[in-house]
């Protein structure tokens, strides 16, 4: 798994998705490139193992050395607010999409898989 990577493979075939940086980055760049909040995660981790949502330049360096914890590289990337969902793919057939509602506000890590979670 590589975010980066995948995610220029997704843009060369037209496929919408959010603006990104790569780590190391300044606030002022996040700020200029990306806007607030940023979500900082490692590059080749799942399960948002790592992830954090940035609402301020003053707390962009803890976020990318948690981040760091899990992987070499860390990716920011713009935050897109609203409602998540979840499609399944099934031998090339999508299943039913799902609603993902998060007791917090984002859907982490403790969400997916501690008791009370989503």
């Amino acid at each position: 798994m590589d975010k980066d990577l995948s995610k220029r493979l997704f843009r060369s075939v037209g496929v919408p998705t959010p603006d990104w940086l790569m780590a190391p980055a300044t606030g002022n760049v996040v700020d200029v490139a990306l806007g607030w909040p940023v979500v900082v995660k490692p590059n080749k981790q799942g399960s948002t193992v790592g992830l954090g949502v940035v609402h301020e330049a003053g707390r962009l360096q803890d976020a990318i050395d948690e981040a760091l914890r899990f992987d070499d590289e860390v990716m920011l990337e713009r935050f897109i607010p609203g409602r998540e969902f979840t499609v399944g793919v099934l031998e090339a057939v999508a299943l039913p999409p799902g609603e993902i509602i998060a007791p917090g506000k984002v859907f982490d890590y403790e969400s997916k898989y501690q008791s009370g979670g989503a």
